[in-house]
């Protein structure tokens, strides 16, 4: 397994959007490969919250971005919300190239 990396989505570090969707849907977008947690910043969250995530991987048009059923499996396990009000959560996307990937998550 390659050495774990840690990578910073903020609003400011992300190569892509990040967005409220309808109702308490929101999603965080970047850009990995490999395996490596993803530390959602300013989720709303504390250690308390109980979370549920998922990822895809998303593609573009003039349109702008979208889910694609692309070739890499994504993955999204150990979602750690924490009193930081940050949102941890382990990725393994399997392809040798970085992808672009969105973590759909919603905060109870």
């Amino acid at each position: 397994m390659e050495e774990m990396q840690v990578v910073e989505l903020t609003e400011e570090a992300a190569p892509l959007e990040t967005q409220e969707l309808a109702g308490p849907i929101r999603a965080m977008s970047g850009r990995g490969h490999g395996q490596f947690w993803a530390v959602l910043s300013n989720a709303g969250v504390n250690r308390h919250s109980r979370v549920l995530a998922s990822i895809t991987e998303i593609g573009f048009d003039g349109g702008g971005a979208f889910p694609v059923k692309g070739l890499a499996r994504c993955e999204v396990s150990n979602v750690v919300p924490t009193d930081g009000n940050q949102l941890n959560c382990w990725v393994n996307i399997g392809w040798q190239t970085d992808l672009a990937y969105r973590i759909y998550f919603t905060v109870e």
